[in-house]
């Protein structure tokens, strides 16, 4: 009986020591003190998602790129005060400041404008047109 009490008490020991060693284990200190950013980078102009779009922020050294979609996602944000910015190559510049709490999911969708009007080009013979 000794035996199987002191086997019991060296196993629960060890996982004590692994999962409150681990970075973010369940049981190590800075778990679940950190908040996370979601959103979607999308056109000002129609609306359309903007893939492949660069987001950061500021303070913080969070880079991320937008997915297929548009929407991308920062883990483990300190809680604070942020600017979040996206930027991708043919469209102005945006921020937006949010503020990020423990254990939430802060949003911030951010508008692009595109620095270019779009160039529309009739089919040969047709007469020209406005783009749509």
């Amino acid at each position: 009986m000794k035996g199987k009490i002191r086997s019991l008490t060296i196993l629960i020991i060890g996982l004590g020591l692994i999962c409150g060693c681990a970075k973010n284990g369940p049981f190590s200190p800075g778990a679940y003190t950190t908040g996370k950013i979601i959103g979607k980078v999308t056109n000002s102009s129609n609306g359309e998602p903007i893939k492949e779009a660069s987001v950061s922020t500021s303070p913080g050294s969070w880079v991320v790129t937008t997915d297929d979609s548009g929407r991308y996602t920062i883990f483990n944000v300190d809680e604070g005060d942020y600017t979040v910015t996206a930027e991708k190559s043919g469209y102005r510049r945006n921020s937006v400041n949010i503020e990020v709490r423990i254990w939430r999911e802060s949003v911030a969708d951010i508008q692009l404008t595109p620095l270019y009007p779009p160039v529309c080009l009739p089919p040969e013979g047709a007469p020209e047109e406005p783009c749509p």
